[in-house]
């Protein structure tokens, strides 16, 4: 055999020795290459494995403190991960018993803790009602947990400010320069967004972290997070959402430094986590998830998610969980725009100066916490912006589609069914977790946005209705053809094929899902559709239509060829809605 054989591109053929032909030198360049590429397909192999090991490892971490639950508890945990627990519905008379309960909890165990020099300092600091009611919020209204966590709260708040601060609220002016650097990089701070479930979400971007000392850090989260939970008694209640995100950018810039020291301060304050969430992209960042989790309480593992990929997908998995990719003040290029934290800071700024007339020793926690203060907000999109013509999004043509719909019903109905159809639209836009924005034209507001009040939005809803009459008024004065308007445009046909899941067919299709959620719907409102006038009757069925459309249904008739025409005349659909009403209660008859 030549030895033209025997190789192949210069490289020893299938690694053959054929007779007659000298074997390649050791130190020729192609068996350097071969060697080379299987040390590094070696290399590339053993960090592959590691890197699922390490995987593998959080996840046992995670899974093992679901192990030392009860079912109920772990349920219980799981609805609050994905925002679908009932929120607690507080009774005054329970809430006395509950603080009894506490206060002998903590008398078997406080006896020479810092809690009880506090409580000969300040008593009606440490004892205020609102405050102790926090941390039975926090804890899920267990009085011997919410007794553990006064009594490191404490021990906490000494060591971080010192004693002379123990028995008062900690405010901006107690930060020295050092604190206020650290706390304005915003490597802990609030969303502009609320979750689907309406919950606060608290944003840890460690890429941000800059500080001299790890107690520069660790005052201005106690600070951030001891504000947010003193805004609303809702925040406590129904719990605090942490996005922490270590992707690209944003992975953490002093590699773990002080992780442990963060975990025991919010393991110390009275937050009720109703979920963890945590995004990275390297798996080089799984060793701080071995760190963190291992020192975190079963219950909280349990709703601790792990989310691994890139910017987008991480953000499509936390949108899963109800949390909105506006949750992540991201600018074009991926880079953290603080505009929002740094408003927010300067709200709290102006509130403190506000309260200045108050003792420095007197709590500002009132019995359900400091009331909803207007502390500025980001728009997102499924909030209505007030400012007119101009304003889009998903929340504003939300407004637009349901001001069409129930466009007859308001105009022929009385004061009383305008109003409903006000309070139903309302209550439609809350439910998609928007709100109603106006610009904040105040001096210090500095182009940021602020919820209206009820009257207010009324007013917006009301002056919809009447730019929308106007309109229509207008279209029939030119004529159906004429100047301004489009000719009538043929109907929209499609073929059976092209029938999505959710449309409502004419006609005795019961296995069609679009038919029998409207069979659902109509079976929940049959019973206020009978004891209904006829104006309110129809304003029931122009209610189902909407959503329907909602859904992404359609309202489709048979055609002799066997496709379908799409219903686009609202009342049509209406009548369709208006039989099946009516064959429903002669079915019950």
């Amino acid at each position: 055999m030549s030895t033209e054989l025997a190789s192949f591109g210069g490289l020893p053929f299938c690694g053959i020795q054929c007779p007659g032909v000298a074997p390649a030198e050791p130190s020729s360049p192609s068996t350097q290459f071969i060697k080379h590429n299987h040390h590094h397909h070696s290399h590339q192999q053993k960090k592959t494995n590691g890197d699922r090991k390490d995987r593998n490892d959080v996840e046992a971490i995670l899974v093992q403190g679901m192990q030392h639950l009860t079912f109920d508890e772990l349920q219980q945990e799981q609805e609050d991960l994905h925002g679908v627990s009932a929120e607690c519905q507080e009774d005054n008379q329970a809430i006395d018993g509950l603080l009894e309960s506490l206060k002998e909890h903590l008398n078997r165990i406080k006896t020479g803790t810092v809690y009880e020099s506090a409580e000969k300092r300040n008593p009606s600091y440490v004892t205020n009602r609102g405050f102790q009611t926090m941390f039975l919020r926090g804890n899920r209204y267990d009085p011997k947990a919410a007794a553990v966590q006064i009594i490191r709260f404490y021990a906490t708040k000494q060591d971080l400010f010192g004693t002379d601060k123990l028995v008062r609220d900690i405010t901006l002016q107690d930060m020295d320069q050092d604190d206020m650097e650290a706390l304005m990089c915003g490597s802990i701070q609030m969303s502009s967004c609320l979750d689907r479930s309406g919950r606060v979400v608290l944003l840890a971007i460690p890429g941000l972290r800059s500080f001299k000392s790890i107690k520069n850090e660790l005052r201005y989260e106690y600070y951030v997070c001891m504000e947010l939970l003193k805004q609303s008694q809702e925040s406590q209640n129904k719990g605090v959402v942490v996005v922490s995100y270590f992707v690209d950018k944003c992975k953490d810039s002093k590699n773990g430094e002080g992780f442990s020291q963060t975990m025991g301060l919010l393991l110390s304050l009275p937050f009720n986590l109703a979920g963890f969430h945590w995004c990275l992209d390297d798996p080089a960042q799984l060793l701080f998830g071995k760190m963190a989790f291992s020192l975190m309480p079963p219950r909280l593992r349990a709703k601790t998610k792990m989310h691994f990929g890139s910017h987008f997908e991480c953000q499509y998995l936390l949108a899963s969980y109800g949390i909105p990719r506006e949750a992540i003040p991201f600018s074009s290029s991926y880079d953290i725009d603080l505009s929002y934290h740094k408003y927010w800071l300067k709200k709290c700024a102006q509130k403190e100066e506000e309260s200045n007339g108050h003792s420095p020793s007197s709590p500002q926690i009132s019995e359900g916490g400091v009331s909803s203060s207007n502390y500025g907000c980001c728009p997102t999109e499924n909030d209505v912006l007030c400012i007119g013509r101009k304003a889009s999004g998903a929340g504003n043509d939300r407004l637009m589609t349901m001001a069409n719909s129930f466009a007859d019903s308001y105009d022929l109905g009385t004061i009383k069914s305008r109003r409903a159809i006000i309070n139903c639209m309302m209550d439609e836009i809350r439910k998609h977790g928007g709100r109603f924005l106006k610009p904040d034209t105040s001096e210090e507001g500095e182009g940021g946005w602020i919820e209206v009040e009820e009257k207010e939005m009324r007013k917006k809803i009301g002056q919809t209705f009447r730019n929308l009459r106007r309109r229509r008024v207008a279209s029939k004065c030119t004529g159906s053809a004429g100047v301004g308007t489009r000719p009538a445009s043929p109907p929209s046909v499609v073929t059976a094929e092209e029938v999505k899941p959710n449309d409502v067919l004419f006609g005795k299709n019961k296995l069609q899902r679009g038919n029998q959620l409207l069979q659902d719907l109509i079976e929940q409102m049959a019973a206020d559709y009978d004891s209904s006038n006829r104006g309110q009757k129809k304003l029931l069925a122009s209610s189902l239509v909407c959503k329907i459309k909602e859904s992404g249904g359609r309202f489709l008739k048979p055609m002799e060829d066997g496709r379908w025409e799409v219903v686009s005349d609202d009342e049509v659909a209406e009548q369709k809605v208006s039989v099946h009403f009516r064959n429903f209660r002669r079915k019950k008859r």
